[in-house]
């Protein structure tokens, strides 16, 4: 993941590569985990001036599958530095069980705690059936860490649409 300083024409005036951070380092991020396949700006969760980025892995990228997925919630200084980062990651967490990350939104204050919270699909849960996915609506803390999460799918957080296997 890069992040861009751009000219008023819209061409690159500075570029830094967030993934090599030492602290995306120090939450987990290795090379090769794939970062950057979706991307949600939070804006700022701590009001301290630089923005929290919300940042999945290419689900096929996650080193030999044995960790599982990340979503890494990345604070960015004006400058670009990573100020420190935070992992939310699927197994560790009791989350996920798919294609962890594979989307994010930023969802405004659901637990009206003042903070931004963040939906993260899972785009290969088989709650209810095969491949109907689900999706985890959680809630950060003003560091971007994991307060908690509610698991939305066929069969938790009282959706009663009708899905089909295969659906996602």
């Amino acid at each position: 993941v890069w992040v861009f300083f751009l000219k008023r024409d819209g061409t690159v005036a500075r570029a830094v590569e967030i993934g090599s951070s030492q602290s995306m380092k120090l939450a987990g991020f290795a090379y090769g985990g794939g970062i950057g396949r979706s991307l949600a700006n939070l804006g700022d969760l701590d009001g301290d001036g630089s923005i929290e980025l919300a940042i999945g892995q290419e689900p096929k990228s996650e080193i030999d599958f044995r960790d599982g997925r990340a979503v890494f919630i990345a604070s960015v200084a004006s400058n670009g530095e990573v100020r420190r980062a935070q992992r939310i990651q699927d197994r560790a967490q009791g989350l996920g069980q798919g294609w962890f990350g594979d989307a994010l939104a930023r969802i405004g204050d659901v637990y009206s705690d003042g903070v931004a919270d963040l939906a993260i699909a899972d785009t290969y849960d088989d709650d209810g059936g095969s491949v109907r996915g689900a999706l985890w609506i959680t809630f950060l803390a003003r560091d971007g860490s994991l307060r908690r999460a509610q698991k939305v799918s066929d069969w938790n957080g009282g959706f009663t649409g009708a899905m089909s296997d295969g659906e996602t």
